[in-house]
């Protein structure tokens, strides 16, 4: 039996079934990025930009125009392909392409996925450790 949110498989119990990855906290190793983050109207994904550092989220908030939004951290269960920027953006390091960002960890994984780091992560080299 797969999770209808995740498609990960699920724990089977006597009369139920659970899924660990839905029910609990974020835990493993994760990729880092940086995205220039505005709230999305009904809770849905967006599309965004995601950066190799905060340095370069905050040049691209001041490029773009977007002072009044936050810089979040996104994490990635996959490794993120970083490539430099060209036009507007020249110089700066960032993935090779969109990534749907999601608020929590809780979607079916797909290449090009990132998720809202939770506060309690503990960040290594490019890499992001998560404990439960």
């Amino acid at each position: 039996m797969r999770c209808p949110v995740c498609d990960r498989p699920m724990l089977l119990l006597l009369f139920s079934a659970v899924c660990d990855w839905c029910e609990s906290p974020p835990k493993g190793k994760f990729y880092r990025g940086y995205v220039v983050w505005q709230e999305p109207k009904l809770g849905d994904t967006t599309s965004e930009y995601v950066f190799r550092t905060a340095h370069d989220a905050i040049v691209w908030r001041s490029i773009s125009g977007h002072e009044e939004r936050e810089i979040r951290t996104v994490l990635s269960e996959d490794p993120i392909p970083w490539r430099v920027a060209s036009g507007r953006a020249s110089g700066l390091i960032c993935a090779e392409h969109l990534f749907d960002v999601f608020p929590t960890h809780r979607f079916r994984k797909a290449p090009f996925r990132a998720f809202l780091a939770p506060p309690e992560y503990r960040s290594i080299k490019d890499a992001a450790q998560l404990n439960a």
